[in-house]
């Protein structure tokens, strides 16, 4: 972020942001403040560029943004364009959370 995050932030963050350009406010989601400039956020839905525009309607415009995971599968160590096997318990789990 390019301005300092205020606590009122993360609270509106947390309940949902109504997006215009989509007529949707977005889902609650988990925000957690690792600095004085930056938060970590896990988001439940995944609309189109859901974060800098949740961002951008609170007046704060996205520096740098990191996805960690998607559902149960981390992402570390992949550089951009790389893949890897899912692993037999990440497969399972995957299934799982899909309903399947």
């Amino acid at each position: 972020m390019k301005k300092k995050v205020t606590p009122e932030c993360i609270e509106q963050l947390k309940k949902g942001v109504f997006l215009a350009e989509l007529k949707e406010t977005t889902k609650p989601c988990s925000v957690k403040q690792t600095g004085p400039y930056s938060i970590e956020i896990t988001l439940t839905q995944g609309l189109n560029r859901q974060i800098r525009r949740m961002c951008k309607t609170l007046g704060y415009q996205v520096v740098r943004l990191k996805r960690t995971r998607i559902m149960n599968i981390l992402l570390d160590g992949l550089k951009v364009g790389e893949y890897r096997e899912l692993t037999e318990e990440e497969r399972k789990e995957l299934y799982r959370l899909a309903g399947n």
